[in-house]
């Protein structure tokens, strides 16, 4: 009986506790949970599987959610969870919306084992912070005060959680996808500080990683780390997207930005900014690569193209797939290549479309530090194409011991504006604009083949403005070993090694590259490399070229070995002729040299004799043509230099003589000088220099561009640093001749101490009113007893007439107000700032501020009136003067208190420093007194008014006059 009653019992409590656990707060495994973290910490859940996110302590009042709480659980159930933020102050419960939340990883001097499992990669085993092993949307928008990008340029998103390594040098990864976390999102989160990369992704595909910071904190500054995204064996994963909201900025890591390797394959990389801060300009760049596909890495879209509602491409006019700008990634400021694919025979089929590659979101210059896009160690079937790739530090694009690639269709050396931007030496229209000084420049070519490359094709693509030649082919056998040390080519002997055979280079547009050569194939150079196969077709021959039949002749021929190894000179049958219009401005007799054919304009074949006949639709009257051969198997030669020059056939230009000089002007819009200047008949292009030196010459040194479409240059951002620029352009025709250089324009900078300085323009302005002149240069407010002012001295009626920049809180005030120049009465100010004379400038902003000005360099004699009494002056020339040099009168008394005086005033002392003019007696005294400018002790001065400095003259012995200051002085 007992029994039966234990038995009863028994039953009745298993029968309650298998209700209770009925009644626990679990979820089916097929259902979808969202997670909101509360916490920074990095606390594990108190009880992986529950379907709850709880470390086991509470957030004002409320159960934990940890970052690394809310994975554990999303990753118990393969279900596609999502991981949402709400971090609130620990003491109000509140969701701060202006305060980053950072989640900081501890260092590998603590405990880690809680923090993260080991896995596998490259066969080694590594730890992550965080490992994602199901499928999870990690959406760090919600948290409050976050938002995602909107601007089509820059970026003005709002991240407000940061995933953070605690030191840099750490052996882990951030977020780390592993094998089952397939379909992953992650967005609105800054990562970096991780010493083994911030995110990785292995044996995982299709996620999506979008509206990130990587290797960035999340105010847009260097957050360090090692490795951006790493894709290994990950298949369909995209970094970006369509839509701005989409935007990564990906940067300042201590290697590669993105990573691809091993098996990765199918990966978008599409619409982000790549070594480029939130603004735009400012550089991010990675220390290694910014791309980097390797070992294995295959079908691969950097950029894209456009496709209809059913996902086919979208073709132009000529049945050509066009790049989207929507996929367009900006690929800038990093030390080393911006894009680089590399390493076996495996690494093919990869795509890079329509990308800027050393630009910023405005299209100015924004280095990388060695090449534009490098392709090595026999990777093959890369498509490059419908890119900008300018401004890098080494070569636009390299290909070295790789086949079968194909590069058409880019803009290479030029913007496709027309501006010169170059790679090499020509970063920038002549000025180095790489942020990395220590960056190793390989070369500075538009195209660089090195050995063993075959097979490739250099096609439509635009080649302009490289720092050497335009393509190169260079097969010395020092290239047969690659960066890493290792044998270009595996077995094979040097011989085959140095080979560069079948790159058939074809329909280009080549113009303005330094060296005058469009295509350069370098012979052997150290008896290790054969004549290379490419080396063996010659620069054709013009045979007739006929402007009323608008046909040529042309004839081909081929080096070729005999049964002796003896090569010979014989007819090169079956091979195509390209004519093209020669870049004018680099015709040199010189064979294989100064031929740059920048218009393709016909083809022909060559019949067994080597001859061919090429028709032209149209030729200008004063056509100069220059023709390159290309081989049945793609072999192409250098330029001929024959440009069809025979009686009553295509002769060379004539000229009448050298074009008239052009007036130049300048003007600025915001930070850029902009020059303009008359068209001149007869000219073929225009030449345009500058230089820091006032009154230079039209020389090679100073030389930045050209232009032979327009009468204007902008010269970007040179208003906005502390240096002064000088500008000379200069008219050619087509026959060389140059024009007398055109007058001197300036853009000239005028420091000012805080405090008072006296100032004056070193150039004749185009416009005298402040707010033409000034703009915003000098600091506001909207006070005028705080705000930078000006006073301007009236000689006439011994008064000063002053306004003060209306600033700062003005702008709320709309107009006339915003930004603008005032009296006191807070109307608008009438002061002009006039040339000759000086003014006042009182720095309130505690720090030296620069007025910056544009106009003429004077080049005739300066005059202005002079009264009685005190004048405030200034020097419109751009040259340190003494007072005899600026054509004062040299008269005077004997006696400082009645003689001529000059003062001026030392903004950095606030004081003045005067001199006085001893004439008079004066003679008596001796030669070190006679007829000088003497301090208050007697002394001979040593004034010298400096360019930019206003000065006091106080006129006491001469009446009213006319001051003439030279324009040359001795």
């Amino acid at each position: 009986m007992m029994r039966a009653i234990i038995n009863k019992n028994y039953l009745a409590v298993l029968a309650m506790v298998l209700v209770a656990f009925v009644l626990l707060p679990t979820r089916p495994a097929s259902a979808d949970a969202v997670f909101v973290v509360n916490s920074t910490a990095v606390t594990q859940d108190n009880n992986i599987g529950d379907g709850i996110c709880n470390t086991g302590a509470t957030i004002a009042g409320a159960p934990e959610c940890t970052l690394r709480a809310a994975l554990q659980e999303a990753n118990f159930t393969p279900a596609p969870d999502t991981i949402n933020f709400n971090i609130v102050n620990t003491g109000t419960g509140l969701c701060e919306s202006n305060v980053t939340k950072t989640i900081t990883i501890p260092n590998t001097n603590v405990d880690t084992t809680s923090y993260s499992n080991a896995f596998v990669y490259q066969g080694n085993q590594y730890r992550a912070a965080y490992i994602v092993t199901r499928p999870v949307t990690i959406n760090g928008y919600t948290q409050c005060g976050s938002s995602a990008n909107s601007q089509d340029v820059g970026s003005n998103t709002v991240i407000r959680v940061e995933l953070r390594g605690a030191t840099a040098n750490q052996y882990y990864v951030g977020l780390h996808f592993a094998s089952g976390s397939s379909g992953s999102v992650v967005r609105g989160l800054s990562i970096s500080n991780f010493g083994r990369g911030q995110i990785s992704v292995v044996n995982s595909s299709n996620n999506t990683f979008a509206g990130n910071l990587i290797g960035l904190r999340a105010n847009g500054n260097a957050g360090g780390g090692n490795v951006g995204i790493r894709f290994y064996t990950a298949q369909n994963n995209t970094i970006g997207g369509t839509t701005l909201a989409d935007r990564n900025h990906i940067g300042s890591v201590g290697n590669d930005g993105i990573q691809m390797e091993n098996g990765a394959a199918y990966n978008q990389v599409i619409g982000n900014y790549i070594g480029i801060g939130l603004n735009g300009t400012t550089p991010r760049g990675n220390s290694s690569d910014q791309l980097d596909i390797q070992l294995g890495a295959n079908h691969n879209w950097i950029g894209g193209i456009i496709l209809d509602g059913q996902g086919n491409p979208v073709l132009d006019v000529n049945g050509r797939v066009q790049a989207d700008p929507d996929k367009r990634n900006l690929i800038s400021g990093g030390r080393g290549d911006g894009i680089e694919v590399t390493h076996t025979t495996d690494t093919a089929y990869n795509h890079i479309v329509g990308n800027w590659i050393g630009l910023d979101a405005f299209g100015n210059a924004l280095a990388n530090g060695e090449d534009g896009i490098n392709l090595e160690d026999h990777v093959n079937h890369t498509y490059v194409y419908q890119n900008i790739i300018v401004n890098n530090g080494s070569d636009g694009v390299v290909i070295w011991a790789a086949e079968e690639n194909q590069i058409y269709d880019n803009w290479i050396g030029v913007h496709p504006d027309g501006r010169a931007m170059g790679n090499g030496t020509y970063i920038n229209n002549g000025v180095p604009s790489n942020p990395y000084t220590n960056a190793v420049s390989k070369g500075s070519y538009g195209i660089h083949i090195l050995s063993g490359s075959d097979d490739n094709l250099i096609e439509r693509n635009n080649i302009a403005f490289n720092g050497q030649y335009g393509v190169y082919l260079s097969s010395e056998t020092s290239y047969s070993v690659d960066e890493d040390g290792n044998t270009v080519g595996g077995g094979e002997d040097a011989s085959a090694r140095c080979a560069n055979q079948r790159n058939r280079i074809s329909q280009n547009s080549f113009y303005g590259n330094n060296d005058y050569n469009a295509i350069r194939l370098k012979e052997q150079s150290d008896g290790l490399c054969p004549l290379m196969q490419s080396y063996g077709m010659q620069p054709p021959t013009f045979v007739s070229a006929n402007s009323n039949t608008l046909m040529a002749t042309v004839n081909a021929t081929q080096k070729i070995k005999d049964g002796n190894g003896v090569y010979q000179t014989l007819p090169c049958a079956g091979c195509t002729i390209e004519v093209y219009l020669n870049h004018t401005e680099v015709v040199n007799a010189e064979a294989g040299y100064g031929v740059q054919g920048k218009t393709f304009v016909g083809s022909g074949v060559t019949d067994s004799s080597g001859e061919a006949i090429v028709f032209f639709n149209s030729l200008p009257s004063d056509a100069i043509l220059v023709a390159l051969t290309v081989g049945p198997y793609g072999n192409t030669s250098q330029f001929s230099n024959k440009v069809g020059h025979q009686p009553g056939q295509i002769d060379p230009p004539t000229c009448a003589g050298a074009p008239s000089a052009t007036s130049l002007s300048v003007a600025n819009t915001g930070d850029t000088v902009q020059l303009s200047w008359n068209s001149v008949s007869s000219t073929e292009f225009y030449r345009i220099y500058r230089s820091s030196t006032p009154y230079f010459t039209a020389d090679p040194a100073n030389y930045v561009g050209l232009t032979s479409t327009g009468t204007s240059y902008s010269d970007v951002d040179a208003m906005a640093d502390t240096t002064s620029n000088y500008y000379l352009v200069q008219a050619v025709n087509k026959c060389l001749q140059e024009a007398t250089a055109s007058n001197s324009v300036g853009e000239v900078a005028i420091p000012l101490a805080p405090g008072w300085t006296m100032a004056s323009f070193p150039v004749v302005p185009t416009a005298t009113s402040l707010n033409t002149l000034l703009a915003d240069r000098l600091m506001g407010t909207g006070n005028p007893a705080s705000a930078d002012r000006i006073m301007v001295y009236d000689e006439l009626t011994s008064q000063y007439d002053s306004a003060w920049y209306c600033a700062g809180e003005c702008v709320a005030w709309g107009a006339p107000w915003a930004n603008s120049w005032l009296k006191g009465d807070f109307s608008a100010s009438t002061i002009s700032l006039t040339p000759d004379s000086g003014f006042w400038v009182e720095n309130r902003a505690g720090a030296t501020e620069y007025i910056k000005v544009v106009g003429n360099l004077a080049s005739a004699d300066r005059t202005a009136a002079v009264y009685d009494g005190w004048n405030m002056l200034g020097s419109s020339f751009p040259t340190a003067r003494t007072p005899a040099q600026l054509g004062l009168p040299q008269t005077g008394t004997d006696n400082e208190a009645t003689s001529n005086r000059i003062m001026y005033w030392d903004g950095a002392t606030q004081t003045y420093k005067t001199a006085w003019f001893c004439g008079g007696d004066c003679a008596n005294w001796g030669p070190e007194f006679a007829n000088k400018w003497l301090d208050s002790s007697f002394g001979p001065t040593d004034i010298v008014i400096q360019p930019g400095t206003g000065f006091w003259y106080q006129n006491r012995t001469n009446g009213n006059f006319t001051w003439t200051n030279p324009v040359t002085i001795n």
